[in-house]
């Protein structure tokens, strides 16, 4: 994962796809030592404390969102992939 911030820095213009497919339980928990734990809770009103509590569920529950497109608060599955793929592709309307 390093290795692509690196190249980001080199290459600014670059345009990287499928970074999406890497996002897999392996690399989050190897994230997760970096996260501030003391940070804000966020939208889902969950502590890093709460969310540590049962860590590789919650990883593999957001990994499986993830796949689904599920992302965000309160929006059904897909639903930004649905918007985002309209954006893209005007002939799928």
């Amino acid at each position: 994962m390093w290795g692509i911030a690196e190249k980001a820095k080199q290459l600014p213009k670059y345009r990287f796809r499928n970074l999406y497919g890497l996002l897999n339980e392996e690399l989050l928990i190897d994230c997760w030592s970096d996260l501030r734990k003391n940070a804000a809770i966020g939208v889902d009103n969950i502590s890093t404390a709460e969310y540590e509590l049962n860590l590789e569920k919650n990883i593999s529950e957001l990994v499986e969102k993830l796949k689904k497109r599920v992302i965000g608060h309160g929006w059904s599955e897909g639903t930004i992939y649905q918007r985002a793929k309209a954006k893209c592709d005007p002939l799928e309307y």
